[in-house]
């Protein structure tokens, strides 16, 4: 859920939420920002009590205004479902479509991989006549969302180019990515990197290097990261630390 925009502090979240709620009201301002601000305060309980089905009405509300942020947030509702929100699959992906062509890049992401996972087709995704082809534009939009240093993106399209789905295989193309998101910081991108300077990750052993894979290693395993596989020279040691 994207929450761009919304800095409320604690001791005024009461004061902005009906400043908000006023600014949103259809019936008044009808304000497309206060829409998905108001519709965020209420998801998050910040100031009001949550209220999860007026949260999909206000980020309903500022979609119909071609906000892509509510946009993406609706989409993110209706493809998990909540208690008072029903679940909606298919109106979740051409949500998430809408707001990836409007440059959101979580969006770009998330829709990105339900079209590799073969958990979106492409029409539903806004590309008809594009069936068939739901890998190749999936890879697109991983792209497009590591081309704003999406660091979920930046990691993701890492490894499509380390197992080749969508892409030739690459490891130098995929160390590459994996550093830009390590460096945000990445807990995965980390974990992988290590992989690959440990020789277990692509087929290029250019970058074996012992020392700096223990030393990413631990890095991923301090940002809450994976464990290191049991497999690794490195497990026994590292779980000792």
């Amino acid at each position: 859920m994207q929450m761009w925009g919304v800095g409320l502090h604690e001791k005024n979240d009461v004061g902005a939420a009906q400043t908000l709620a006023m600014l949103a009201d259809p019936a008044g301002a009808d304000n497309a920002v206060a829409q998905y601000m108001y519709g965020v305060v209420l998801d998050a309980a910040r100031g009001v009590e949550r209220n999860e089905a007026e949260a999909s009405r206000m980020f309903e509300l500022s979609s119909e205004k071609h906000h892509a942020t509510a946009t993406y947030n609706l989409g993110v509702m209706l493809r998990r479902g909540r208690a008072s929100v029903a679940k909606d699959k298919r109106r979740s992906i051409q949500l998430y479509a809408a707001a990836a062509r409007q440059g959101v890049c979580d969006a770009q992401f998330h829709l990105g991989v339900m079209l590799v996972n073969g958990d979106a087709g492409a029409e539903d995704a806004g590309y008809p006549g594009s069936e068939g082809m739901e890998i190749s534009l999936g890879v697109q939009l991983y792209r497009e969302a590591a081309e704003q240093f999406l660091s979920d993106a930046l990691q993701g399209l890492g490894f499509l180019y380390v197992v080749g789905k969508g892409v030739e295989k690459n490891v130098v193309e995929a160390r590459r990515l994996f550093l830009l998101a390590c460096n945000q910081p990445h807990s995965l991108a980390a974990h992988r990197l290590a992989a690959i300077h440990e020789g277990l990750l692509g087929d290029s052993h250019r970058w074996q290097d012992s020392r700096e894979a223990l030393r990413l290693y631990r890095y991923s395993h301090s940002l809450n990261a994976c464990p290191v596989p049991s497999n690794t020279g490195l497990h026994r040691f590292l779980s000792t630390v």
